[in-house]
């Protein structure tokens, strides 16, 4: 990802809807600014996951963490915007889909349909 003029280290768009883990976390790794201090902000279609009034700072080798779970639909984009800092604030995510309990039960019954064709046969 290049640079962005609002500040967005990365962004990330769902390509299909479902439930999200989100593990994200920010981390200054030095301290750079000491006239001014790193902020960092997830954003869900422009709207902080923060609140309104909750934005992480971040000190020198401390981190912000985020852990959710989100539904999100096809098409949501989330940026991880460091507003304030330098190319010493470092930003990582992970995002996985969370499989829905209707698609377990399902691959649950596939199995055991396939031990009892196992079972006729023997």
């Amino acid at each position: 990802f290049g640079p962005h003029p609002l500040g967005v280290a990365a962004q990330w768009t769902a390509t299909m809807s479902g439930m999200y883990q989100i593990d994200a976390f920010f981390q200054d790794v030095q301290d750079c600014c000491q006239d001014r201090t790193p902020l960092g902000e997830i954003l869900l279609n422009g709207v902080s996951l923060f609140g309104p009034t909750r934005v992480g700072t971040l000190a020198a080798n401390t981190k912000l963490d985020y852990n959710n779970t989100l539904n999100l639909n096809d098409g949501d984009t989330l940026h991880f915007v460091v507003k304030g800092g330098s190319d010493s604030t470092q930003v990582s995510a992970t995002i996985q889909i969370v499989p829905e309990p209707s698609a377990i039960a399902l691959f649950a019954l596939g199995l055991f349909g396939l031990g009892c064709t196992r079972r006729r046969q023997a």
